[in-house]
C-alpha cells in the first residue's frame, strides 16, 4: 500500500477558500517539501459532505475518481436545485 501525506489547514477568514469547504489539492515535492502543481486546476473543490471516511478503491487514482464523481453528482443537485429557484423567479 503507498502512503500519501496529507494534511489539514484551518483557512480562516482571510482565504479564498470558504470555511468548512472541502477541496483535492495536488502536490508536488522538492527538496522534501510540498506545494501545489502550477496547472491549471491543481485545487479542486469537493463536496462538502460525504468526505469523513477514505473512499472506495484499490488505488489512489480509484479512490480519487470516487472523490470526483461523488463531487460531481453534488454540485449536479446542488445546481439543479438553484436552476429551479431561478426558474420559478422568472415565470
Amino acid at each position: 500500500m503507498q502512503t500519501v501525506p496529507m494534511s489539514l489547514f484551518d483557512m480562516g477568514a482571510e482565504s479564498l477558500f470558504a470555511r468548512g469547504s472541502s477541496h483535492l489539492v495536488f502536490l508536488n515535492v522538492h527538496d522534501g517539501l510540498y506545494s501545489s502543481c502550477h496547472f491549471s486546476r491543481a485545487i479542486l473543490k469537493l463536496a462538502p459532505i460525504g468526505n469523513e471516511k477514505l473512499p472506495e478503491g484499490d488505488t489512489i487514482k480509484a479512490k480519487v475518481k470516487v472523490l470526483l464523481k461523488r463531487s460531481i453528482d453534488y454540485w449536479d443537485n446542488d445546481w439543479k436545485q438553484k436552476r429551479e429557484v431561478l426558474e420559478k423567479v422568472i415565470e
